[in-house]
């Protein structure tokens, strides 16, 4: 079984941001969903993430958004 010090292996920052979002990871991601707080997904990202990778969010109107990771 995972212990909690496991299941803290994925960072996304800066928080605030305007323009790019950074996911550094330990593991591997291969989805990531942005989504409006309706539930709303308004951009998709298909490739594997691992350790540091940089994402454009700047089309993005301003507001409150999740990341979804899926791996």
């Amino acid at each position: 079984n995972p212990t909690f010090e496991d299941l803290n292996l994925v960072s996304v920052y800066p928080n605030p941001t305007t323009d790019i979002i950074n996911i550094q990871s330990d593991t591997e991601i291969d989805v990531i969903e942005i989504i409006t707080i309706n539930g709303q997904v308004v951009q998709q990202i298909k490739q594997p993430v691992l350790n540091d990778n940089i994402y454009t969010i700047s089309n993005l109107s301003k507001g409150f958004y999740f990341v979804k990771l899926v791996n």
